[in-house]
């Protein structure tokens, strides 16, 4: 991104975005290293990147009850003409 950024003539702070990249991995290494120890087993980016491994490790979605039905309106009376 930084690249085709600089193509089209942005100027770019380099230190700023190498020190951004750097941040934002120690907060992913972080984050999967807190995961890791609540799953009791290591995670890194390509389990999460796994559709099973996530549906193996997530719980069950809970079933939300079905909601009661509507009440039936009454009938309307129907209307006399007198003749």
């Amino acid at each position: 991104m930084v690249l085709e950024m600089c193509r089209r003539g942005v100027r770019i702070d380099s230190a700023a975005a190498e020190h951004a990249r750097e941040l934002l991995l120690r907060k992913r290494d972080a984050t999967l290293a807190d995961l890791s120890e609540k799953l009791g087993t290591n995670v890194s980016m390509g389990e999460i990147g796994r559709t099973k491994w996530l549906a193996e490790t997530s719980p069950a979605p809970k079933q939300e009850p079905e909601p009661a039905p509507a009440p039936e309106p009454e009938p309307k009376p129907e209307p006399e003409f007198g003749a």
